[in-house]
């Protein structure tokens, strides 16, 4: 079954799933670029998701999410005191390193 990306865009917002009507608008035109008759069936909203699952910072938040952790806990991994009021790149990089040991330097400046 395909419906249009307004069908689409309709019933994600009706799911009540916390995403307004812009940003299911522009979710639903994203997957639809995806096959050549700008509709949207389940193989490409499955192959749009597995597109997204790949992405670092998804991955990184489906980590928190499921390990439970707390914003003080993902801190003190990433070795940044919580009194820090100044944040930049290299402080960043260098936590997100610490907090996934798989990470190489090139994705974490990504």
């Amino acid at each position: 079954m395909k419906v249009s990306p307004e069908v689409f865009s309709s019933a994600v917002v009706k799911c009540n799933l916390g995403i307004d009507q812009q940003s299911a608008d522009v979710l639903a035109t994203e997957i639809a670029k995806l096959r050549e008759d700008g509709q949207i069936d389940a193989v490409s909203f499955m192959d749009y998701m597995a597109v997204e699952d790949r992405d670092p910072l998804n991955q990184l938040k489906d980590v928190i999410f499921l390990n439970g952790l707390k914003f003080e806990d993902i801190l003190k991994t990433m070795n940044i005191p919580k009194s820090s009021t100044m944040l930049n790149y290299f402080k960043i990089r260098d936590g997100l390193l610490r907090l996934d040991p798989t990470t190489n330097r090139a994705k974490a400046d990504t």
